[in-house]
């Protein structure tokens, strides 16, 4: 299922989202164009490299981030404060949970019961898998409440990422597939108890944005 809305009905921003950000355990996703005082909160198998590389990048030039501008980044991140962050516009992408523990199985050409069953070893073991796997839940809330102005859904993604272009005052461009693979080993239908599994893991993410498991391969 997919939920019935992306937009969140922002009142004051959480206590603490400075230090959320300067503790999240994934700088890497944290994309921010100081200028025009937005940023893009990116996970990881949410259709993120279609988003900044095809769609923001191409009409605006500014950004600051971990691997673009490490210096310009680290300043930033280091002074901004729960003022500054009150008029930023933030918005974040999101996917099924189900389907996205997939897409991080087949990105690592891992089959689904193999990651089930060693994901505290992979994480430990690998940095990139890590960030692969960090729940969506910490990029859209601090402690329990929201902070991103919209959602833009996998599964809706035009029509969602339209709304967040206008909002930000660009170019409302067709959303191109990036990093598509039609040969991924993540098309098999989940199991039952797989399926369970991967609610135990993410249940802060099913919970947050209104997903329900469906007995079919993802899209």
């Amino acid at each position: 299922m997919i939920p019935a809305s992306a937009t969140t009905d922002m009142g004051a921003r959480p206590a603490g989202l400075a230090d959320a950000l300067r503790s999240h355990p994934h700088p890497g996703g944290i994309i921010v164009h100081p200028e025009k005082r937005f940023i893009y909160m990116k996970s990881c198998k949410t259709a993120g490299t279609s988003i900044f590389r095809k769609l923001l990048e191409p009409q605006l030039g500014g950004f600051i981030h971990q691997r673009g501008n490490k210096p310009a980044y680290r300043q930033w991140i280091t002074t901004v404060t729960d003022a500054d962050l009150a008029d930023y516009y933030i918005f974040s992408s999101v996917r099924n949970p189900w389907n996205r523990f997939q897409s991080l199985c087949g990105h690592f050409k891992l089959p689904v019961p193999e990651v089930l069953d060693r994901i505290e070893e992979l994480r430990a073991a690998d940095r990139n898998f890590r960030f692969h796997a960090v729940p969506q839940i910490h990029y859209t809330h601090v402690n329990g409440q929201a902070f991103c102005n919209r959602l833009a859904r996998v599964e809706a993604l035009q029509d969602d990422m339209n709304a967040i272009l206008s909002d930000l005052k660009m170019e409302s461009v067709t959303v191109p597939r990036a990093n598509a693979n039609p040969n991924r080993p993540d098309r098999a239908v989940l199991s039952k108890e797989e399926a369970q599994r991967i609610a135990a893991l993410y249940p802060d993410d099913v919970a947050a944005y209104g997903y329900e498991f469906s007995e079919t391969a993802p899209a």
